[in-house]
């Protein structure tokens, strides 16, 4: 299910001027005699789309907090096989078979926007209504205005919002994210980029 929308530009502020990189930690977890990950991974990515409340996912978050493997964060390496070289398919089947993983998980960093809806302006993106992710930006809008005025903090297809107003999905839900993107809102996106949106 998709959302859209756009609309006329209004003038944004850069909040930062260097955009971050991805940073990765490592989870360790042994399945021989306990039951499942308690993971949510889209195929073709393996983008973590939702922790569950129990499995040795929710185990290791309690024991690891420093470490804490949360939604949008993406699997890269499972058993010292890297995405990379041997593809979402494989890694995702030594995932299903394999009782005892070592996974490299990378996580997204976050930076600020800000775009000001108060001028009646629309932000101009389809939009993943069930994954929040943003799915294509279109030439006008204020989204399309922020990426002209901070091209080194451009919003892009395949980040993810995950927070508007202070109401971060994670805890509040996305249908209240949802919900709260509709009017004047502040958001955090995060996909390749994780990215801070004040709207």
């Amino acid at each position: 299910m998709k959302g859209e929308s756009g609309g006329e530009a209004t003038n944004q502020t850069s909040e930062a001027t260097v955009p971050p990189t991805a940073n990765t930690f490592v989870v360790q977890v042994d399945a021989t005699n306990v039951g499942k990950l308690g993971l949510n991974i889209e195929p073709g990515t393996l983008a973590v789309n939702s922790v569950k409340d129990t499995g040795l996912i929710a185990a290791w978050n309690h024991a690891n907090p420093e470490s804490q493997v949360h939604p949008n964060d993406q699997i890269v390496a499972v058993n010292g096989r890297h995405i990379t070289t041997h593809g979402a398919d494989a890694l995702q089947e030594m995932i299903r078979t394999q009782k005892t993983l070592k996974l490299i998980v990378a996580r997204a960093p976050t930076f600020s926007v800000r775009i000001d809806k108060r001028g009646g302006g629309k932000l101009g993106c389809a939009m993943d209504m069930d994954t929040l992710e943003i799915k294509a930006i279109s030439g006008t809008g204020l989204v399309a205005a922020w990426n002209m005025w901070s091209p080194d903090l451009a919003v892009q297809p395949g980040d993810r919002l995950v927070e508007v107003n202070g109401k971060n999905a994670m805890a509040h839900g996305v249908g209240n994210v949802n919900a709260e993107a509709s009017g004047t809102l502040g958001a955090m996106l995060r996909g390749s980029a994780q990215l801070h949106v004040l709207i």
